[in-house]
């Protein structure tokens, strides 16, 4: 009986991973082929901004994002202003803004409370029809706004998702990260074509305000935002052309807490929406949903079932090479940690590692949803 169980087990974890890495995104893209959704006229039509940039102790970076800011393209019938809602920071952040010269730039002093609650109070003062969330350190091409606010010609567009773009090291688990960014970026690109795209980026978002609802303290703009839209039966879209730039984590540690604190925020915020995840009401934002957010999330797992089942069935030789092959897989990745920067210039290690990296930060933040922890308040990695 145990044989029988280890084999389901094993063949059910390595489809469904699969599936999820594989499958989904051939699925996509030949439903991105077949029914591209039509695009509306994309139109220079009058409209307000506010970037709202919530900001904790950023004082040796906040200077260069507003100047990032100034020197966007602004399209000739829209008008911009800037919100930077400071979140209980007690650096010089607030000094550096306050002192700002350009009277579009606005100071938000917020106590202590998380991104949450200062895109939140900055979204209640915002003087804009649409809303542009970003961040302190991440920086805007030139026509980023021209790029992303076309869009919003479209009546049915709630909101518009720009192409974040990765600067990384070589041989570094952020140049891992980055590889896998470039993956990920074109599979949201496939599932914009398709109507199923169900997330956001943070740093560079654009939202109609009226259709903004406020977040809970836990929750954040990437992943809330995007799922009422879907509630409400408004359209997300990529936009490929609206560039941004960030820097990747460069450490194992810095790249496990990020994906730790991304599953935690992701799931919170989709457990209370589960409505989405009723195939009968909303049957491409379940499919998106199950296939891309949440089976991600279970990566690890799926990979301990894999192990542990091959682990029992190795003494039969189909099921032996699956081990072996895993086996080796896990040593590779170990053997990369030990010799650190060494291994991490080799691919053969470091890509294992990060692989590895990437899921204990899963894990990490499966173990907390399931320990119904929270996140509120953090610094910026």
């Amino acid at each position: 009986m145990a044989i029988v169980v280890a084999k389901i087990t094993l063949w059910c974890c390595a489809t469904l991973f699969l599936y999820a890495y594989v499958g989904y995104p051939v699925l996509v893209k030949i439903l991105a082929l077949i029914c591209r959704r039509e695009e509306g006229v994309k139109q220079d039509v009058p409209v307000s901004v506010t970037v709202i940039v919530a900001a904790h102790n950023e004082g040796d970076a906040i200077a260069d994002r507003l100047n990032n800011i100034a020197a966007l393209d602004v399209p000739i019938r829209a008008t911009v202003e800037v919100i930077v809602a400071s979140d209980g920071s007690t650096d010089s952040t607030n000094e550096i803004v306050a002192a700002w010269s350009d009277p579009k730039v606005r100071l938000l002093t917020l106590p202590r409370g998380g991104r949450a609650m200062a895109h939140n109070r900055a979204a209640e003062i915002a003087r804009g029809d649409i809303l542009v969330f970003t961040d302190a350190r991440t920086s805007f091409r030139a026509d980023f706004l021209s790029a992303i606010l076309g869009h919003f010609s479209d009546p049915r567009v709630g909101c518009a998702v720009g192409r974040l773009v990765y600067a990384t090291d070589r041989h570094t688990v952020a140049e891992d990260t980055g590889r896998y960014w470039t993956y990920e970026t074109r599979l949201r690109e496939w599932e914009s074509a398709a109507g199923l795209l169900t997330a956001g980026s943070g740093c560079c978002m654009a939202v109609r305000k009226q259709l903004f609802r406020t977040l809970q303290p836990d929750e954040d703009v990437d992943d809330a935002v995007p799922l009422d839209l879907l509630l409400g039966l408004h359209r997300i879209v990529f936009v490929r052309d609206a560039v941004v730039f960030d820097v990747a984590p460069s450490t194992l540690r810095d790249e496990i807490l990020a994906r730790a604190r991304m599953t935690v925020l992701c799931l919170t915020a989709l457990l209370r929406r589960g409505a989405l995840l009723n195939p009968f009401r909303f049957p491409k934002a379940a499919v998106a949903l199950l296939s891309h957010r949440i089976l991600r999330y279970l990566t690890p797992v799926l990979a301990c079932g894999a192990f542990l089942s091959s682990t029992i069935l190795a003494m039969e030789p189909l099921y032996r090479s699956a081990f072996v092959i895993q086996v080796l897989f896990y040593l590779f990745a170990f053997v990369g940690l030990v010799i650190g920067k060494a291994g991490s210039a080799i691919a053969v290690f470091r890509v294992p590692m990060s692989f590895c990296a990437w899921n204990a930060g899963f894990a990490a933040g499966l173990l907390k949803v399931v320990r119904r922890q929270r996140i509120t308040v953090y610094e910026p990695i």
